[in-house]
């Protein structure tokens, strides 16, 4: 889950939910880093459990950020992807008018 959250805002998200993915992780590694030092104190499990809360924290971020894009309309302007006729994906001209 948290990898398409991710995918998501690194996708289609605009740069300024980019921006703030990117803080949002940094921010996440410095924070875990704490975490993991006090569940250290109970082995590997406590480590595990730091390291999957920050996970969990990144994960939730993301489709907080990656939410509003997928509700957006695509802009006008912005070139579709159409199965090409040839076979394979690629941009296709639009139909001439009649």
């Amino acid at each position: 889950l948290s990898a398409f959250g991710t995918s998501v805002v690194t996708a289609i998200a605009g740069p300024r939910a980019l921006g703030r993915m990117n803080l949002a992780g940094w921010a996440i590694i410095a924070g875990s880093m704490p975490a993991i030092a006090l569940g250290a104190r109970w082995g590997l499990v406590g480590v595990v459990y730091a390291v999957a809360l920050a996970w969990a924290a990144q994960g939730a971020i993301a489709f907080m950020l990656g939410i509003p894009a997928l509700r957006s309309q695509p802009a006008a302007d912005v070139p579709v992807v159409e199965p090409n006729p040839r076979g394979g994906l690629g941009r296709t001209a639009p139909a001439p008018e009649a």
